[in-house]
């Protein structure tokens, strides 16, 4: 059988990815890992403008291969410093490509200042500043965005990528934790929410070793 010329280069290529990670940060009082027990337990990500210039709202993801988050969160620590806020922490979504880009995602468009006004209202969401000449470079983030106030999680297509083993067990017993709160509160009605733990979850500890 003819391998095409896609899949070959895909095959020589570590740098290539089939699938797409959204990184978690602390956010207030919330931890990055109870951020994704919050994505996990309502089953969908929440759009926001943080870093976009038209100030759609956006679902993001960065098309960094799995096995190179760790480079990624190293990149991330080079470029902020101690006192700030972290932009990425390693607990995540990771989706396939082709999921996303069925829904509407796509690569953005990396280009300098004075190129945004170019674009057409309609893509202007997929504008990213990009300038050497000013040391303007997030090109190592290879970012897709699905313009979108939230995006619906299939079980089926998604996996969650936690820092730690340990971690898994946490995210496991706080989504039982909040199955016991709903037979507390909701009584008979609950064995409609109850269900068995649906979400395929990995350790980037057990990737890198």
């Amino acid at each position: 059988m003819q391998i095409n010329k896609r899949d070959l280069i895909k095959l020589f290529r570590r740098d290539i990815s089939e699938h797409l990670v959204h990184l978690t940060r602390k956010n207030y009082d919330l931890s990055a890992k109870k951020v994704l027990l919050k994505i996990m337990y309502n089953g969908k990500l929440i759009g926001g403008n943080g870093f976009i210039k038209s100030k759609d709202r956006c679902i993001c993801f960065s098309e960094a291969p799995i096995t190179e988050i760790a480079m990624l969160l190293k990149a991330n620590e080079a470029t902020f410093d101690s006192n700030s806020r972290p932009r990425y922490e390693p607990y995540g979504v990771v989706v396939p490509k082709e999921w996303f880009y069925q829904k509407g995602g796509c690569p953005v468009i990396y280009q300098s200042g004075s190129d945004y006004h170019y674009l057409s209202r309609e893509i202007r969401y997929k504008h990213v500043r990009f300038e050497l000449n000013n040391n303007i470079d997030f090109t190592w983030e290879r970012e897709w965005r699905l313009k979108a106030d939230e995006l619906i999680l299939d079980p089926k297509q998604v996996t969650f990528i936690v820092n730690k083993s340990e971690d898994i067990h946490d995210l496991q017993y706080g989504h039982f934790s909040n199955m016991k709160y709903a037979v507390a509160v909701l009584g008979d009605d609950a064995h409609q929410y109850i269900e068995r733990f649906p979400w395929k979850i990995i350790s980037l500890d057990i990737l890198q070793n």
